[in-house]
């Protein structure tokens, strides 16, 4: 909250920043894809973390979830240098950056990160990219090239499939099963338990004491979250998310279609949303912040901050140098 605003100032920080992030996609890809091949994480063969596995009937799909905020940074990051007018990155490197994201996170099999980056690509695909036809072209031949040597390589296709029945249990859930077939808790376990503590102090909530502590479920974000602080609490957290949007949507508004940040605010709001939908099952809004999305949530409202203050510098040029030339 403090050094994230000092060391990203300029639009080179931001354009090293992604840099970095883009240029780790690729690693993080690898260390799925080894995962997948050998049954371990690559941080376990160097001492770290175990393999985490979901059972899904008969079968077992990994769940290759470590170093998931990296695509999920460049999928956001991808699309601002899309839209934006400056031309920092190839607009072909990016749309592989943003087709290797969403292939990542597919294939971690979690559904919330899933829903939240399609919300966002898929929003921004249909109502603000103006080249859609370029941008679907671009993307069919590695679709393609990808339909047609997935099968060859048996482990990626099982787990693309077993990780395609896990994203089709969000259809039992649409359609009334709680459990989405038997592989959700939070709605008919998890959630109740939460919600049964919250009821018994809804006004300032139960904190982090040990007794709030008892019944903590970060797995159900916003009945944890109202849990832990209480309507007083959440109500903070609420007018943070309303002023943002309320604030890029000012912001998008005010400047003109020849600004190169037209429509770069939009994408900070998808941004927010798609955090909110993994929040829900995972939390990240929390009065005591976990570093990876704290550090996400930080980030956010600093490149805000900074785009804000960038695009109304842009718009003063633009309405200077369109008086200057009618004078």
């Amino acid at each position: 909250m403090l050094i994230l605003p000092r060391l990203l100032k300029k639009e080179e920080d931001f354009v090293s920043f992604f840099n970095l992030i883009f240029s780790f996609v690729f690693l993080i890809l690898f260390t799925q894809i080894f995962q997948l091949i050998f049954g371990t994480t690559m941080a376990n063969v160097f001492g770290g973390s175990n393999i985490s596995l979901f059972t899904f009937e008969l079968e077992v799909v990994a769940r290759p979830t470590d170093g998931i905020f990296i695509p999920f940074l460049a999928l956001f990051g991808g699309i601002y240098y899309m839209i934006l007018g400056k031309k920092y990155f190839n607009r072909n490197y990016l749309i592989s950056i943003i087709g290797l994201t969403l292939f990542s996170i597919f294939i971690t099999a979690t559904r919330s990160w899933l829903i939240s980056s399609l919300f966002i690509f898929g929003s921004y695909y249909i109502f603000i990219s103006r080249k859609k036809i370029t941008i679907l072209k671009r993307f069919a031949i590695p679709i393609v090239a990808a339909l047609f040597l997935i099968p060859f390589v048996p482990i990626i296709y099982q787990q693309i499939d077993l990780a395609f029945q896990r994203y089709e249990t969000v259809g039992l859930l649409l359609q009334g099963d709680l459990t989405a077939g038997g592989t959700l808790k939070r709605l008919d376990e998890r959630a109740p338990r939460v919600m049964a503590k919250f009821y018994e102090s809804p006004i300032f909530g139960w904190g982090f004491g040990d007794e709030g502590n008892k019944y903590t479920d970060e797995h159900v974000g916003n009945q944890n979250l109202l849990m832990q602080c209480g309507i007083i609490g959440f109500i903070f957290w609420f007018l943070l998310w309303a002023n943002f949007i309320v604030k890029m949507q000012r912001l998008n508004k005010l400047i003109t279609t020849s600004n190169p940040y037209k429509n770069i605010p939009q994408i900070f709001i998808l941004m927010l949303i798609g955090i909110l939908f993994i929040h829900s099952s995972a939390q990240w809004f929390d009065y005591l912040l976990q570093f990876l999305p704290g550090f996400t949530i930080i980030f956010l409202l600093t490149f805000a901050s900074f785009v804000n203050k960038k695009a109304l510098e842009e718009e003063k040029l633009l309405r200077n140098f369109k008086i200057d030339n009618l004078g």
